[in-house]
């Protein structure tokens, strides 16, 4: 009889996984494959101009674009998921570098000079900030991350004090 209950338990939560597959399957068939750029979401938010993609049910990796204006910068953040950026236009540079709440990435981190083309590799729980050097262009950044440890409330980024949080002249480009 133990045997039994122990087989149907497990039978149970097996086809419980089978069907949230199906589920989860089904959900990304029916999910829409565009989105049009005049679509996308668009608030500041600290990090530039960032560019959201609303309910597209990708579950394993979350893509967004952002802008920076002429000579400014994002504010100065970490992120427990590593991100990977591709510099979609312009050119500028990234400080990375320190974990601790008193360290800024401006002081102890690597500046490293990016151009458009270029791919940039954040680590997770490291501070970092993008500056765009150019005095008259927009930079835009594509920015890939990592959902899947906010399922589980580890997602949180962290910034420092309050720089950028202001919005910043109309967003042009």
């Amino acid at each position: 009889m133990e045997r039994e209950r122990v087989r149907n338990y497990s039978y149970d939560t097996y086809q419980e996984n089978l069907n949230f597959e199906a589920k989860m399957i089904s959900e990304r068939l029916k999910a829409k494959r565009i989105f049009r750029s005049e679509e996308i979401n668009v608030q500041w938010n600290g990090h530039g101009y960032t560019h959201y993609i609303e309910d597209w049910p990708l579950k394993t990796i979350r893509v967004f674009y952002g802008d920076i204006p002429p000579k400014g910068h994002n504010i100065e953040h970490k992120h427990v998921s590593e991100a990977v950026t591709y510099i979609v236009k312009g050119h500028g540079h990234t400080f990375i570098g320190g974990t601790k709440d008193d360290e800024r990435a401006t002081t102890v981190g690597e500046r490293v000079e990016w151009k458009a083309g270029d791919f940039l590799m954040v680590p997770p729980n490291i501070w970092h900030v993008f500056y765009n050097d150019d005095e008259k262009e927009w930079a835009r950044f594509m920015g890939i991350t990592s959902p899947i440890l906010k399922q589980i409330g580890l997602a949180a980024t962290h910034h420092h004090g309050n720089e950028g949080r202001s919005p910043i002249p109309e967003h042009t480009d």
